[in-house]
């Protein structure tokens, strides 16, 4: 699993709650404004804007790739010998051909999804990053009954990548469970 410090808020948040992260944080709004302009943060160099919007790039083409059932897409978003753990959430992890498969199993019956992503922290060192990113994810299924019902399911992403020569690449994905509502029976069971 991935480092601690990337782990689920808890209690009500300080200023100082971002720093567990290290320098790959800008300081809250309410710490920079006691500061000198001299001790804030330097901006952000090309470079790691760049590998910023690489890695969100990966997240969001994860997201899609999934939401339109294009698992192929996936090998374009891991390395080959990936670590994909859905365990806590659906109880699955396996590499990224276990993981299409199941996928494409597990998803069959559901009609609809959407997995939207926000509010990404990052650490990037050199050729190896960490991200913790929220997802909110509505699914639409039929019930026993053929009546389609609306759930959903809210969760933590935390992803590691390695720079590749073809790019930035996960190569850990970690499914954090955080909420979940109007949940099915059929789904239920899947989940616990």
């Amino acid at each position: 699993m991935a480092d601690a410090s990337f782990s689920a808020p808890t209690g009500p948040r300080t200023p100082t709650d971002g720093q567990a992260m290290g320098e790959a944080l800008i300081p809250s709004i309410e710490a920079s404004q006691n500061l000198d302009r001299e001790d804030r943060r330097m901006p952000l160099s090309i470079q790691e804007i760049s590998d910023r919007f690489e890695i969100q790039d990966l997240i969001v083409a994860y997201c899609y790739a999934v939401d339109d059932r294009d698992f192929d897409a996936l090998d374009e978003v891991f390395t080959p010998d990936a670590v994909i753990d859905y365990s806590e959430m659906v109880g699955v992890k396996g590499g990224p051909a276990e993981i299409k498969k199941f996928l494409v199993e597990g998803l069959a019956p559901i009609s609809a999804f959407q997995h939207a992503v926000s509010t990404t922290q990052y650490r990037i060192n050199g050729d190896h990053a960490e991200t913790r990113t929220v997802c909110n994810n509505p699914m639409v299924a039929a019930g026993p009954d053929g009546v389609e019902q609306t759930f959903f399911f809210g969760l933590w992403y935390i992803h590691e990548f390695v720079r590749t020569p073809k790019g930035w690449r996960m190569s850990k994905l970690y499914e954090r469970k955080c909420y979940n509502h109007n949940l099915p029976d059929w789904v239920k069971d899947r989940t616990s």
